[in-house]
């Protein structure tokens, strides 16, 4: 569980083919966040996990002309295909003038710290959807 979610963060901020240099820069971040919090970085990389996880995801579908937003079941492979694309999308909107370490560093800092953060009101807004349009499971199949 932990090397994929480590495996789809550097998929998430490959640009070129520059593994090596993302590579050393997501190091950098988490040894920077097992310092900040003194805890192990594979501890963080779980707590990170468990904080961002969803299991349910709303999908469009269109039945007898019609649109329906359903609800669907994820697996985990999804879910952290979701978790590392949400990532993505907060740190390309921010345009603030800082470095792409520092965007991420900021990033996991404040989703660790439970402070709000884009990434956690999306998480929220998926759920709510899916409350909202729980009625709408039988269109699935």
């Amino acid at each position: 569980m932990k090397q994929v979610l480590y495996l789809e963060l550097l998929g998430a901020f490959l640009k070129k083919g520059k593994k090596k240099q993302i590579i050393k820069i997501i190091s950098k971040i988490f040894q920077k966040l097992s310092n900040e919090l003194n805890k192990p970085a594979i501890f963080i990389l779980c707590s990170l996990y468990e904080k961002l996880k969803i299991s349910v995801e709303v999908r469009k579908i269109i039945k007898k002309g019609s649109t329906h937003l359903v609800p669907f079941p994820i697996t985990k492979k999804r879910q952290f295909y979701l978790i590392s694309l949400w990532l993505r999308i907060t740190i390309n909107k921010n345009k603030n003038k800082i470095s792409l370490e520092k965007k991420i560093f900021n990033e996991l800092f404040s989703i660790l710290k439970l402070a709000p953060s884009d990434i956690l009101f999306q998480k929220k807004t998926q759920l709510k959807l899916a409350i909202i349009n729980r009625s709408n499971s039988n269109y699935r199949w």
